[in-house]
């Protein structure tokens, strides 16, 4: 670690290396969160940090810390159309809130016309929901 402070590179950089390859490689969820938490601490803007951390949250089943990441993540970015997929996954999995994620897809179709994935997915939660008329989008 000193000979990392002592380099060039910014410490949440080697954080974020080391964040992404415990995620990746080993699966070991909790050091992901605490590494996410130490960016953030340097760098509280750091979307890939929440956003990985917020994945992470969610392999542990903190389902709640990681929804509301992703809502803060989504807030500033609120454009970001693969940052509101991601999201979209996650919350198909938690199968908690289908008006959440009808509005996310909804903003990916429009930010996105031509993405018929998004298209195809808000038609399936509308389906779900038995709304039937709204499934022709």
């Amino acid at each position: 670690l000193m000979v990392e402070l002592q380099s060039k590179t910014p410490i949440w950089v080697s954080l974020m290396k080391e964040a992404c390859e415990l995620f990746d490689m080993e699966q070991r969820y909790g050091e992901v969160v605490f590494l996410c938490d130490e960016i953030l601490k340097h760098k509280p803007d750091h979307i890939r940090s929440k956003i990985l951390s917020a994945t992470a949250h969610a392999e542990l089943g903190e389902d709640d810390t990681a929804l509301l990441l992703l809502n803060r993540a989504i807030e500033e970015l609120p454009d970001k159309v693969d940052l509101i997929l991601h999201c979209c996954r996650l919350l198909k999995r938690f199968r908690k809130d289908d008006s959440r994620l009808i509005s996310m897809y909804a903003r990916v179709v429009e930010l996105t016309p031509s993405n018929v994935h998004a298209r195809y997915c808000l038609a399936k939660v509308y389906r779900r929901r038995s709304k039937f008329q709204e499934c022709i989008i």
